[in-house]
């Protein structure tokens, strides 16, 4: 579908300040950030849309783009236009209601994604930085909504976990498309295996880093009153290795991003790192 449902799970990002704010038992602020996750969805839907309308063209030449709706002319771009104002209407609606800096904040997303799907996406790691500026919107969006201060270290981590998983999108799709690589999505052509292959294990290895920094900072340990959040690093290395290894699978039609959601490895790591973190910050552990 052209609203992309599947990838709804990156606004998941958005409750990370209602957990790490201790605040899962305010059933207030519970009803406000799942709210806000709903709301960015509808955002990033609008954006997916506009971005596959100007795309249409260009998809119509990708072996797994070309069956998307505007690019196989399922669905028109009069109809594209018209799916984008009622997304961008029901998220400002609801955005309203939820917290007038989380619709700035929501906005600030859409305006950068406009610009990325318009110029910004054909520049080489230009086009990752800003996706993962997008996931530090969405963390942002995630406290104002319930009115929480942000760890720096929440920011740093999410920057770098975005960077080297777009990292990996853009590895995969350069070893897949080749000859293709330069019709489908200009910007691959300048971007070579070799410094992708180099960059990944570096930022991979940057992101696990400042998380082990962060679980051992003295302002985690007294925010939590404990230094347990520790046990929680060795989960994120198998993650990283993980998709590391999907991302050199060019023999596979999916992305990486696409692939690590349906990964066993992948998802079995999330969940007990997520329950991991829940009980160590929340006193069960």
């Amino acid at each position: 579908m052209t609203m992309r449902p599947h990838q709804w799970v990156k606004n998941l990002f958005v409750l990370a300040p209602l957990i790490f704010a201790q605040k899962l038992s305010d059933p207030r602020r519970v009803t406000l950030a799942f709210s806000a996750t709903l709301l960015f969805s509808l955002v990033s839907s609008a954006v997916y849309v506009f971005n596959d309308l100007l795309d249409r063209e260009a998809d119509r030449q990708h072996p797994v783009k070309r069956f998307r709706p505007l690019a196989s002319g399922a669905l028109s771009p009069r109809a594209g236009i018209v799916l984008i104002a009622a997304l961008v209407f029901f998220a400002v609606s609801g955005g309203i209601w939820v917290n007038p800096l989380f619709l700035g904040v929501a906005a600030t997303y859409g305006l950068l994604n406009v610009a990325y799907s318009a110029r910004l996406k054909h520049i080489p790691f230009v086009d990752v930085t800003v996706i993962a500026v997008g996931f530090i919107c969405r963390v942002i969006a995630g406290a104002v909504a319930i009115d929480v201060a942000i760890s720096k270290w929440l920011l740093i981590c999410t920057f770098l976990l975005a960077i080297f998983l777009g990292l990996g999108k853009r590895r995969h799709e350069l070893a897949q498309l080749s000859e293709n690589a330069q019709r489908s999505r200009q910007v691959l052509e300048r971007y070579s295996l070799r410094a992708l292959d180099v960059a990944m294990p570096i930022v991979g290895l940057l992101t696990w880093i400042a998380y082990v920094l962060y679980t051992v900072a003295a302002e985690t340990a007294l925010k939590f009153g404990t230094r347990r959040l520790i046990v929680s690093a060795p989960l994120i290395v198998i993650a990283l290795f993980r998709f590391l290894q999907l991302a050199r699978r060019s023999r596979v039609k999916d992305s990486p991003t696409d692939a690590m959601l349906r990964d066993p490895i992948v998802v079995g790591s999330a969940l007990l790192w997520g329950a991991t973190v829940i009980a160590v910050i929340y006193h069960v552990l």
